[in-house]
């Protein structure tokens, strides 16, 4: 009996199981198979992941492609910062401002008699006994500014004003004071010029596109001629010496007025913008003006020479 007893207990289970059931509800098998049963452990759930996943490969390049289309299209609509390289109609107004040297002519008898009389020291070298050393300068830098309205795609009528001014430091020649020191001067000759003038340009300024659209030219040589007026303004203060009584004396020499002259110059606008240009210009001048009563026996004064401009020409 207790052989079939321990046969049963293992048998009965075995068949249970192979049978799908579960061993606790086969017919009692004796105490074995009553044995309590150890608990399955349940695994836990799987820590979720927080973390957004990386588009894969194939997913990037649409992302990309489709940036690349979104900011292409952003900048079509967008305005674009760059200024058109044109204007709306041909220009018609110009204001210019420069810079001038005037190199003056100096043809008439005062500057011969001024440096005859008067010596103006550059260097210990010069001489005063030696009528080439030591002579004035009237040259001198200056300012100027111009107006003009188109007539024509290339004529231009203009008004301008310049103003220049010289000055010369100097002593008188073979003229000696007891203490052993030169008699000193100041001599100054200021200039203002009024002209009117036409200017034509040697090529197109430019050339319409359409009804409004006008493309300046990158350069645009010119040529032109004018008249005008000269006030000038002359001023020699300082220590005289009489040549006949040697008399010492202190004299402020003045002398004002008004000449005229005519004028031809050539110079280019070169295209830095739409509205702005740099400007060259050579200019011939010949004009002349009388002297006062102080001068009184001298010919007209030589108001004539080059005059070399640079500046900037804006149009409009």
């Amino acid at each position: 009996m207790l052989a079939w007893g321990l046969a049963g207990a293992l048998i009965l289970p075995a068949a249970a199981q192979a049978a799908g059931g579960d061993p606790a509800d086969a017919p009692d098998a004796g105490p074995a198979a009553r044995a309590p049963r150890p608990e399955r452990a349940v695994p836990a759930p799987a820590a979720r992941n927080v973390r957004r996943r990386a588009p894969s490969p194939a997913g990037a390049g649409h992302l990309r492609r489709d940036g690349q289309h979104a900011a292409r299209n952003a900048q079509r609509r967008a305005p674009s910062s760059r200024q058109p390289d044109f204007l709306f109609g041909r220009p018609r107004v110009s204001v210019g401002v420069h810079g001038l040297w005037y190199r003056a002519r100096a043809g008439s008898d005062f500057y011969d008699e001024a440096n005859e009389r008067l010596f103006v020291r550059r260097s210990d070298t010069d001489d005063p006994k030696n009528p080439g050393h030591g002579l004035l300068n009237f040259n001198a830098p200056g300012i100027g500014f111009d107006f003009g309205v188109g007539v024509t795609s290339r004529l231009d009528v203009r008004v301008g004003l310049g103003y220049a001014k010289s000055l010369n430091e100097s002593e008188l020649r073979g003229f000696i004071g007891s203490d052993g020191l030169p008699f000193e001067q100041r001599t100054e000759l200021s200039q203002v010029d009024v002209r009117g003038e036409v200017a034509l340009a040697l090529a197109p300024r430019g050339r319409a596109i359409g009804q409004y659209a006008w493309v300046p030219a990158r350069v645009v040589p010119y040529v032109g001629a004018g008249f005008g007026f000269v006030r000038y303004d002359l001023r020699q203060i300082g220590e005289f010496v009489d040549p006949i009584s040697f008399e010492i004396f202190e004299e402020a020499y003045t002398s004002k007025g008004w000449g005229r002259g005519v004028h031809v110059f050539g110079g280019a606008d070169v295209r830095m913008t739409r509205h702005v240009f740099l400007n060259a210009e050579v200019r011939q001048v010949r004009a002349a003006a009388g002297l006062g009563e102080v001068f009184s026996g001298f010919e007209p004064l030589d108001l004539g020479g080059l005059r070399v401009a640079a500046g900037v020409r804006f149009v409009f």
